[in-house]
């Protein structure tokens, strides 16, 4: 029996997947999609992962996953790109990978540039939800809702949908009428070394924009002048909003904005972290927890996803800033419960979020959409 071959449409991948030191593109869906590619060629499939055109070789490997190359990020005439090169060249890198399946993560055209390859190639396409705005605002994004109209149209024509979450589901359900199958997402634990063990240390992961709250980090900063606080992140666009609060958190004594920190430096910063904190109003399933729960690292969050971090004692979970600050000296200052914390957290990362399992899962999903069968795929329970 031939092996199942899996496409991925993962634009941003590539420096991902090739274990560049500094990727340009930062994010939780890069980071999973190129730990996934790897977990189904150790279960036995051909993965071939289409990412941008950066002036790299063309149809090379990595890890045994084969990497083709669509368009280039910023190719083409303004008004008409989103046609050629963008629809052309990754419907021309998806004839190239001949693949039985295709995947495609996170709301965005690209969803509906990939439906459309694959009802023209006549292979089934497999979508999965990034975040809880996939069934919310990114349904009617863009300019006149254009890029959240192609995105219905290839969510509409997806023969599978992964959530994340029950939450994912249950939402995607509501807003569209869809049905999905919740698999979680994997990731690699970071593997760094620990600098500076004289001191507490918070570490905060993210894109500066509104959502993620990074004012009520600094807040806590000013509150808890016995701990070290670590920043990592940039905006994806600069503003007023992002300098003032960069600027601002450089102004505190126990506060280290990095910005966009290469691979090395921020798993040793997961190595120092004492804790994560998410301040965030909205996220899907944060690849940083991830990564904190892998080495067992707690999490103090005003986002719990699925309420797992209360649930399974995965961390602390706040209401507003009082609250938040609160929960954060408070883990801070118990030992004993971070070691509780600790447990849980390798245990629940083990049990749930391991490539294996997540890449057997989503081998099971690939090889029921390949054949065409209709039946439900056991979701992993979180």
């Amino acid at each position: 029996m031939s092996s199942l071959k899996v496409g991925i449409i993962g634009l941003k991948c590539h420096d991902q997947l090739t274990a560049a030191e500094m990727p340009r593109y930062l994010g939780g869906i890069e980071t999973q999609l190129a730990t996934l590619a790897r977990g189904l060629v150790s279960q036995g499939c051909e993965v071939t992962v289409i990412t941008y055109d950066h002036g790299q070789p063309d149809d090379d490997r990595y890890e045994g996953v084969r990497l083709l190359k669509s368009h280039a990020p910023n190719s083409g005439l303004r008004l008409l790109r989103n046609i050629h090169p963008r629809t052309t060249g990754l419907l021309g890198a998806m004839r190239r990978a001949g693949a039985d399946v295709y995947l495609q993560m996170g709301a965005g055209i690209e969803t509906g540039q990939t439906a459309l390859g694959c009802r023209l190639l006549g292979r089934p396409f497999v979508f999965c939800l990034a975040s809880d705005a996939d069934f919310g605002a990114h349904l009617n994004a863009g300019p006149w809702g254009l890029e959240g109209k192609a995105y219905r149209c290839g969510l509409n024509h997806a023969n599978q949908i992964i959530a994340q979450t029950e939450t994912q589901r249950q939402g995607l359900h509501a807003a569209t009428g869809r049905n999905s199958t919740v698999i979680p997402m994997a990731v690699l634990p970071p593997s760094g070394q620990s600098v500076d063990d004289t001191k507490p240390h918070v570490l905060w992961v993210g894109r500066i924009t509104p959502t993620k709250r990074l004012d009520w980090l600094i807040e806590a900063a000013r509150r808890c002048p016995e701990a070290a606080f670590d920043i990592v992140g940039t905006p994806n666009q600069q503003s007023g909003h992002a300098t003032s609060l960069m600027d601002e958190a450089r102004f505190l004594p126990n506060v280290r904005v990095h910005g966009r920190a290469a691979a090395s430096i921020l798993a040793n910063l997961y190595a120092d972290a004492t804790l994560l904190a998410c301040t965030s109003v909205l996220e899907g399933f944060p690849t940083t927890f991830l990564e904190a729960w892998s080495i067992g690292l707690p999490v103090v969050t005003t986002f719990d996803p699925d309420g797992v971090v209360a649930t399974h004692g995965l961390g602390e979970v706040a209401g507003d800033l009082n609250d938040f600050v609160a929960r954060l000296t408070g883990l801070l200052g118990d030992a004993s419960r971070r070691a509780i914390c600790a447990t849980a957290a390798r245990s629940y990362y083990q049990s749930n979020h391991s490539i294996a399992e997540v890449s057997r899962r989503f081998h099971q999903m690939f090889e029921s959409a390949a054949k065409g069968k209709s039946r439900k795929v056991e979701s992993l329970k979180v």
